[in-house]
Parts: structure tokens; sequence; C-alpha cells
């Protein structure tokens, strides 16, 4: 390969920066809370949400709410650690042997949360779908003949028809056995995933009561801030116990929501999109706002090429071009069902 030239790598260098950018604007997009769906949404569809009957409009609103109360502990979380750090700069060196025997302990706690995460995921996946059966033929009509001939067709028809009803039905049964074994290791699954949360849960119990414990042990050390250690660690623990909670609420919901039929869902203006429901309108203006990247990163791309002389390939397609284009999909069929509702 030759030399690269100051444009070569200028042009290689804005297209990173492009990519990097729309990383980073899907992913605040991503974070943050979905919108409640429009007043054109169908009020009437309505789901069972912790034994109350709610619109799926209503739903979605709580919906919108777990993601701001989940955004506000991991906030309070963010400041209770900040005065953490702040009291444990203060005690130095006394805190130091604290810190090294907790390490381990953590190390182990955040093992402990990614299992549980990895468990609330399993448990968050769709049962399989029942197959649609194959409908039996029409029993031929019995014609009375007085030849051999209308006697003989009569019976061939009829045998013709036995041997489609045995294949029709061979058929049904193969694809119900299917479902059956899919079902059975679905639940088994489920099953499985909901005993590694159960564990998971009494081992992440354990071991915030461990560190407690160090705490505790800490005190006569250097009583001057055990008072402010002690305020802090209990907002840290309860912020976790509270983010357990609203991730159960998140996790019914989801559910309660995806019991809705998809068309229904997409008339109310709901779209499920990379894992998460979002609202049509939402949706609209992130792709209206990253497709527009896209098209900038383009023009850009074009205009370097046409300057220094280098060729620029018409069929050029950015990183995430595809991405925006499965989204503008469900966009268009969101569209179309609300405008068939």
């Amino acid at each position: 390969m030759g030399a690269r030239t100051m444009s070569d790598r200028r042009i290689t260098w804005v297209v990173l920066l492009a990519a990097m950018g729309l990383a980073g604007t899907s992913a605040v997009a991503a974070e943050q809370a979905p919108a409640p769906p429009s007043a054109a949404a169908n009020e009437a569809a309505t789901v069972v949400y912790r034994d109350q009957r709610m619109s799926i409009a209503d739903l979605f609103k709580e919906y919108g709410k777990i993601h701001k109360d989940l955004d506000e502990v991991a906030e309070k979380e963010k400041v209770a650690r900040g005065r953490l750090e702040e009291l444990q700069r203060q005690q130095a060196q006394g805190r130091k042997d604290l810190a090294t025997e907790q390490a381990p302990v953590r190390a182990d706690l955040g093992k402990a949360r990614a299992e549980e995460k990895e468990a609330r995921r399993a448990l968050s996946e769709r049962a399989p779908a029942r197959p649609r059966l194959l409908p039996l033929p029409p029993r031929p009509a019995v014609r009375s003949s007085s030849s051999n001939s209308g006697t003989d067709s009569s019976q061939d028809a009829y045998y013709r028809w036995q041997v489609e009803c045995q294949r029709v039905n061979q058929q049904n049964q193969q694809a119900e056995k299917r479902y059956q074994q899919d079902m059975a290791e679905y639940k088994a699954k489920q099953a499985k995933a909901q005993a590694a949360l159960d564990k998971v849960l009494d081992k992440i119990k354990a071991l915030l009561a461990k560190l407690d414990q160090m705490e505790k042990d800490a005190d006569a050390k250097q009583p001057e801030v055990v008072a402010a250690l002690k305020t802090v660690n209990g907002e840290i623990l309860s912020c976790g116990r509270e983010e357990t909670v609203v991730n159960t609420r998140l996790e019914e919901a989801i559910k309660a929501l995806r019991t809705v039929p998809e068309s229904v869902r997409l008339k109310a203006g709901i779209i499920e999109w990379e894992g998460a429901l979002h609202e049509l309108d939402d949706l609209e203006a992130l792709h209206t706002q990253l497709q527009g990247e896209i098209d900038r990163v383009r023009a850009q791309l074009k205009a370097e090429a046409e300057k220094t002389g280098l060729p620029f390939a018409d069929d050029w397609r950015h990183p995430q071009q595809d991405r925006m284009d499965g989204l503008k999909a469900l966009i268009d069929k969101a569209k179309a069902a609300r405008a068939g509702a």
C-alpha cells in the first residue's frame, strides 16, 4: 500500500469522529425516559398491571415514570457515593486498611450484581408462540351412482381425503410437539433463572451485611467520621434496595405491555426498539436528528474528497445507516397502524 496523505488521514478521522458522535447520541437517547403516548392512542386497549386494569396509555405513562424513578435513584446513589469518597479521603491512612479488607467483598458484590442482571435478563425472555394448526380439508360429498365408475370415483375421492387428513394431522401433531418441547425448555430456563435470582439476592444481602459489619468494626479506630459514614452508607444501601424495587416494577410493566399485541401497541404509538419501549414521536425525532448527522457526515466526506481530488463512492454507507433504516421501518409501521386505527 502507498503512503497515506494528510487528506486520507483527515477523512478517516472525520469518519471516526462521526461514528463516535452518533454512538454517544444514541446512548444518551437510550437513557432518556420515554414520553407518554399521544392523545391519538387507542385508549380502549387495557392491561392488568399489579392487579389493576388500566389502559396501555396509562401504563406507558407509568413505564416512563419508572424510568425517571430509576434515574433519580441512580443520581441519589451517585451523590451519596461522592460524599462517601470525600469522607474516605479524610480518613486517609486510617481507612486504608479497611478498604483493603473490603476489596474482595466488594469484588464479590460486583460479580453478584452482574449475576443478578443476567438472571433478570433471562426472566424477561418471551415464551414461545403457540403454532398455528392447519385446518382439515372438507369431507368429499358422497354421490350415489348405479355405475361402477361412479362408485370408484367416489371411493377414490374419499381415500384421497383420508390421506390428506392424515397428513394434516401429522403436521399439526409435529408442530404441537415442537411447541410443547419449546415450552418445556422455556419453563425450565425460567425456573432456573428464578432460582438463580433468588440465590444471588440472598448472596447480595449477605455481602452487604458483611460490608456493614466491617464498617462497624472500623468505628473504634476513627470515631470522628463514623456518624457521617453511617449516614452515607445507609443512603447507599437504601438506594440499592430502592433500585431493586423499581427494577421489579419496571419488569412487571414491560411484561404487561408485551401482553398487548404489537398491532395495538403500534396504534397507541408505542414502539419496541432495541429492547426498550418508546413513543412514536420521540423515535421519529431521534431518527430525524441522527439521520441528519449521517447526511452531514456524508456531505462533509464528499466535499473533502472533491477538494483533495480523491474518489468518493456514491454507494458509501455510514456505519449507522442500517440501524437508522431499521428504525425508519418501525416508525413507518407504527404510522400505518395509527392511520388504520
